[in-house]
């Protein structure tokens, strides 16, 4: 080529062909590169709306976790508090966030209440749900008695990630109960030390309550031992004493006292009974 062109002319030519060539390659590359880039568009776009829907579902979540009365706890397997709702947040009062960011949940259980906790806690990473009603200590040093469902959750591989506590403060009703069973009990020591018989009945004619006095003189007159529950119709053995007795407690049932007289001959002896 040198010898029949002049070089400068070659090396023109040269650079036409090469020209030439790579504008011809990139022609015939265009198309899969337009396809490149639009699927490459899609891909993100598809992407982006997966991204959006899953942002909206995570804050309808959050918005839900929120607002839910009951305490939430997200557990792991060490018993520290990965995530709280703020009435769990509430519920703890502790001042400094630092401190309740570091705090392992069985911190503030009640030392003996700790072993069960411990037991449950282990059964539901297994993977059971389960119930359990336990003592805390808050940030205020007030004892709360909780009434707890822990959830099992589980990862993408259905292994258990960590547990979930649903808490219910039932302080105000567990005092409650303690102290109605206290005034039961106290109210059983002083009908038991009146030595005349006294009970109760319910609107089915049902024996809801009764003293020592009474159990010894329905045994005395009827030979039977009673117990809660019994209607009349089984304490009263003659259907005589029933049809006698029946209309006296349902006048008293219908708020008017009542006042009468009973004579039972209890082993040939007459015994009258006001």
């Amino acid at each position: 080529l040198v010898g029949s062109m002049p070089e400068e002319l070659v090396q023109n030519y040269l650079k036409k062909g090469v020209d030439e060539y790579i504008t011809r390659y990139n022609l015939l590359q265009l198309p899969n590169l337009i396809l490149k880039a639009i699927d490459s568009k899609q891909l993100k776009k598809t992407k982006e709306e997966a991204e959006e829907n899953l942002r909206h579902k995570e804050d309808r979540l959050n918005r839900f976790f929120d607002n839910i009365p009951e305490s939430i706890f997200e557990l792991g397997f060490g018993c520290e508090i990965m995530l709280m709702n703020p009435v769990a947040e509430e519920l703890l009062n502790f001042r400094s966030k630092l401190k309740l960011r570091k705090l392992k949940f069985t911190d503030i259980i009640h030392k003996p209440d700790l072993k069960s906790f411990k037991e449950f806690h282990a059964m539901v990473c297994r993977g059971q749900k389960k119930e359990i009603q336990f003592r805390i200590e808050n940030g205020r040093k007030e004892m709360l008695t909780l009434e707890c469902k822990g959830i099992p959750m589980y990862d993408d591989e259905k292994n258990v990630s960590s547990i979930l506590l649903m808490a219910r403060d039932i302080t105000a009703e567990k005092s409650t109960e303690e102290h109605l069973i206290k005034t039961q009990k106290s109210y059983e020591s002083i009908i038991n030390a009146i030595d005349e018989c006294i009970w109760s009945l319910d609107k089915e004619l049902r024996l809801t309550n009764f003293n020592k006095c009474t159990e010894r003189s329905f045994h005395d007159m009827y030979k039977k031992k009673i117990r809660t529950g019994m209607s009349i119709s089984q304490i009263h053995i003659a259907p005589g004493q029933l049809d006698f007795w029946k209309p006296k407690y349902k006048q008293v049932l219908n708020g008017q006292p009542v006042s009468f007289e009973e004579t039972i001959n209890v082993e040939n002896t007459t015994k009258v009974y006001l």
